[in-house]
């Protein structure tokens, strides 16, 4: 029954969270609303909002937990419970489930260039306004975009069982995270 209590809990907890959150973009210096894909009637595209982006100097305070939101996780077949950790330095989100790993680099003090690219094989992107690559490897994928030339943001995928499930993943869960990222 505390188990049950707990779930209902913390969804209550998230829906309260989630449900009043605005996007804005900038344009002109005037926060301008933006209206989310379920209002403007796209069909087959996310339904979730993102919060505002930041500017580039905010990147140090940027918890990678809250780059995804939990429909957004579920859609890419993870639990929506992260983890939240720090490695070599960089403040880490992870989402894990038996055959896939996904995890959310913040780096704010190594741009692009500064990033190890150790891959069979890499790929230059855009991805909304950010410069990034893709870096194909053996056991998955990971995409590294730039916020700023000394600032960066990895999200990288460990498909254990299908490699090239882990490029899939890492291209959509970048799509999800890219509009939240901070302007460089």
């Amino acid at each position: 029954m505390q188990h049950l209590l707990r779930v209902v809990g913390r969804l209550v907890v998230t829906l309260a969270l989630g449900l009043p959150l605005v996007a804005c973009t900038t344009s002109g210096g005037n926060p301008t609303p933006v209206s989310s894909p379920a209002a403007s009637g796209s069909a087959g595209s996310p339904t979730s909002t993102s919060t505002a982006p930041t500017t580039g100097s905010d990147l140090a305070g940027l918890d990678p937990c809250k780059l995804l939101m939990p429909d957004e996780v579920a859609q890419l077949g993870l639990p929506t419970e992260p983890r939240s950790d720090t490695v070599t330095g960089r403040r880490t989100c992870f989402w894990a489930k038996p055959n896939a790993n996904l995890g959310i680099y913040v780096d704010p003090w190594r741009g692009l260039a500064d990033l190890n690219a150790n891959a069979i094989r890499v790929e230059a992107r855009t991805v909304g306004g950010h410069q990034g690559r893709l870096l194909v490897k053996p056991d998955g994928c990971d995409f590294d975009i730039a916020v700023t030339e000394k600032s960066s943001i990895t999200v990288s995928v460990l498909a254990f069982k299908d490699p090239s499930e882990g490029c899939s993943i890492a291209e959509r869960a970048v799509a999800f995270v890219e509009p939240r990222l901070p302007r460089g």
